[in-house]
């Protein structure tokens, strides 16, 4: 797997040919972090990718359900084996992910999202 990487803003690195790309871990983890920060229809070329986050932060007690999509996409994800852990927390409107996976490349590799939505845009 190859995947083109992102700046500290979140956009597409260009114009430095071959170092603008991951492979490996870092590409099996750049691709787990997108596909959890999408929004459900908000990929014009996969309507049904993303998560409904909207629906899901909208309304109280489903922290079961963020962490069952959650899950669902980090395994759904190419390269993942297994995910050993994951834990999801939502205090003052922003939400948090960690999780430790195996992976086609690695064992135990850890990942920590945090502040990936905050509705407030603070």
């Amino acid at each position: 797997m190859i995947i083109r990487s992102l700046d500290s803003n979140g956009d597409w690195n260009m114009g430095h040919g071959k170092s603008d790309f991951l492979s490996g871990q870092k590409a099996v983890a750049l691709n787990i972090q997108t596909r959890l920060l999408s929004f459900l229809g908000n990929c014009p070329w996969d309507m049904k990718a993303g998560i409904d986050w909207i629906t899901l932060l909208g309304k109280s007690n489903t922290a079961t359900q963020i962490q069952l999509n959650v899950r669902t996409r980090i395994l759904q994800s190419y390269g993942v084996l297994r995910i050993n852990s994951l834990s999801a927390s939502f205090k003052n409107r922003v939400l948090s992910l960690s999780f430790n996976i195996n992976t086609k490349f690695t064992s135990n590799f850890s990942q920590k999202l945090e502040n990936i939505i905050n509705p407030t845009g603070a």
